[in-house]
C-alpha cells in the first residue's frame, strides 16, 4: 500500500496522525518507567503490554469507537500484503543494504538478486529456489552491521 495524499519525506504533511502517535510513544514511555523494567520475558509479553497501554488510552474515547465500529464495512475476503518487498544485489562484501541498514548474507550469495519481504518485525529473504528466514530487523536509521543466522529450505512456501 502507498500513501496518496502526503509527499514522500514530508513529515509536516502528516500532522494528523504523527501528533496522536507521540502521545502513545510517550504514554509507553511512561509505563515502562512505571513499570521498573523495559525487560519482557517474550515477544508476546511486550505485545501484551502495549495492548494495555492502547487500551486505557482509548478507553475515553470508547462511545466514538464503537460508533464508529458500527458504521465499518466488511473486511476483504483476501488479506492484505503484510509486508514491502523489495529486491536488493549482494555486494561483493557478503551484504546488502537496506533502508540504510547494512544486513550479512551467507557469502555463497555474492552476486546474487535477492527478493526481500520487509515484515515490521522480520525479514524474509528469497533467492532463485532457496528460502532464506528468520531474520530480525533493527528498526530506526542505524547503520550498525547486523549479523543473522539462516535457516534455510527446501522450498517457498
Amino acid at each position: 500500500m502507498e500513501g496518496s495524499r502526503n509527499s514522500r519525506g514530508r513529515a509536516h504533511e502528516n500532522g494528523a496522525i504523527e501528533g496522536p502517535h507521540g502521545h502513545l510513544k510517550r504514554a509507553v514511555e511512561d509505563a515502562l518507567l512505571l513499570r521498573g523494567s523495559r525487560d519482557f520475558e517474550t515477544v508476546e509479553a511486550y505485545r501484551a503490554f502495549l495492548a494495555g497501554v492502547v487500551s486505557r488510552r482509548n478507553a475515553r474515547n470508547r462511545e466514538r469507537i464503537d460508533a464508529e465500529r458500527a458504521v465499518l464495512g466488511a473486511l476483504p475476503l483476501r488479506r492484505s500484503d503484510g509486508f514491502e518487498e523489495t529486491l536488493v544485489r549482494v555486494t561483493s562484501t557478503g551484504g546488502f543494504s537496506l533502508r540504510r541498514v547494512f544486513y550479512t548474507v551467507p557469502s555463497r550469495l555474492v552476486g546474487h538478486r535477492l527478493r526481500v519481504r520487509l515484515y515490521d518485525d522480520r525479514l524474509e529473504l528469497v533467492a532463485v529456489a532457496v528460502a532464506l528466514t528468520g531474520c530480525a530487523t533493527m528498526s530506526g536509521w542505524s547503520t550498525e552491521r547486523f549479523f543473522v543466522h539462516y535457516c534455510v529450505c527446501e522450498r517457498w512456501p
